[in-house]
């Protein structure tokens, strides 16, 4: 039992209630004592948007940064994680006398979607070797602990890359395991896909909210067919500042995807719909130089593209001899195909006035949504080909 003394000034220092000096005693022995615990080091605080080490997320240099703020970090293994299942979220707190020292967040969190500091933000923080490594901060732990707030941060594992109106993009974060439920497949009398699902976590930014449904990535290790994932679900909401993201996995497309290879034939970086732009990429036209015989297609409306149970696209085929046209050839024999596969069985088509002139559509579902249909015409030796995106309406 304190004395009257040693009551009188706590209630000075500490405040009006015994809770609150409770509170402030709680607190001091917490300053003084911070450097005693070897899990105390200095960390450093940064948006997306201020990152200067954009390339890594191990061995980071942010005390040579201009923009990361540092910050007494206290590091706490909260649980162990096992093979079976993702890894464990661990903590941080601050010292008990800490203040916001990010200027920039009320701008970038607060005001843009609501977050609470300090959650959207990475956090270089030192490993056993002093090697410091990148970790997101995705939630306050213990909500109820005013006086000892924690907060929940996990490790930045994958950086993250898409493309958005034809611009690279990418970022920095926590790749997740998720129960699909199913055999890993789903098949129709056409098609088989693979139906994993993955989840993975960003921070709220103005690079990573450009990530919407059915966005195509490429989440993989170096395969020679990479691994691609469709964007099936966003939540940005609990809590705010960070967003979760669910995938479900995709098929790679050669036509659309792009690995890149450094001059060593080392995997730099693998993009999805890098050649889709908007567009699809058609075929190099044909140097009448170097072909004597060769035909064109060509088409109605704005761009190649088909509308899942749309109306119909009228396709031309125009046959040439060193560049001149020929006219009254017999039209060749038309085929579609899709990742190698042939569809002809999903394509109705219209005959027309003009042998040389036939209307389609596309009689498939979703589950060929961004899929390339190459609409081939072979009469004899000469072969044209063009290709075709499969849309929603």
């Amino acid at each position: 039992m304190p004395s009257f003394s040693d009551y009188a000034e706590m209630t000075l220092r500490g405040g009006n209630t015994t809770g609150e000096n409770r509170t402030y005693e709680s607190q001091r022995i917490v300053e003084s004592t911070w450097y005693d615990d070897p899990n105390a080091c200095i960390g450093y605080l940064y948006s997306c948007e201020y990152d200067d080490e954009q390339d890594k997320n191990v061995g980071l240099h942010p005390e040579k940064s201009k923009t990361k703020m540092p910050v007494d970090v206290k590091f706490i293994i909260n649980s162990y994680q096992s093979i079976e299942r993702d890894a464990v979220d661990y903590r941080i707190t601050f010292k008990p006398s800490y203040e916001c020292n990010v200027p920039y967040y009320e701008k970038l969190f607060e005001k843009k979607c609501g977050a609470s500091y300090p959650v959207g933000l990475y956090l270089d923080l030192p490993d056993e070797k002093g090697i410091y490594r990148r970790w997101l901060i995705v939630a306050e732990a213990n909500r109820d602990n005013r006086d000892f707030p924690n907060w929940s941060i996990l490790f930045c594992d994958y950086d993250f890359k898409w493309v958005y109106n034809g611009k690279k993009l990418h970022c920095w974060g926590v790749g997740r395991s998720q129960s699909s439920y199913n055999a890993g497949t789903w098949r129709d009398r056409v098609f088989e896909v693979v139906e994993n699902q993955r989840k993975f976590i960003l921070p709220y930014n103005d690079i990573s909210k450009t990530i919407s449904y059915n966005q195509r990535m490429i989440i993989s290790p170096p395969l020679e067919m990479p691994i691609c994932w469709r964007i099936s679900k966003v939540e940005g909401v609990n809590p705010l500042g960070i967003i979760h993201y669910t995938c479900a996995q995709d098929l790679f497309n050669p036509h659309t995807d792009v690995i890149e290879y450094d001059e060593d034939g080392n995997w730099i970086a693998a993009w999805a719909d890098l050649n889709k732009k908007g567009n699809v990429q058609q075929d190099e036209p044909v140097d009448p130089a170097v072909v004597d015989d060769y035909a064109v297609i060509t088409y109605s409306g704005a761009k190649p593209q088909l509308k899942v149970n749309g109306s119909y696209k009228t396709l031309n085929i125009t046959y040439y001899n060193s560049g001149e046209l020929i006219t009254n050839q017999t039209p060749g024999e038309w085929s579609y195909w899709i990742d190698d596969i042939n569809v002809n069985d999903l394509i109705q088509t219209l005959a027309t006035d003009d042998e040389n002139k036939i209307k389609i559509k596309f009689l498939g579902d979703e589950e060929c949504l961004d899929k390339i249909l190459v609409i081939r015409n072979t009469r004899d030796s000469v072969v044209a080909e063009i290709n075709f995106e499969i849309v929603s309406l």
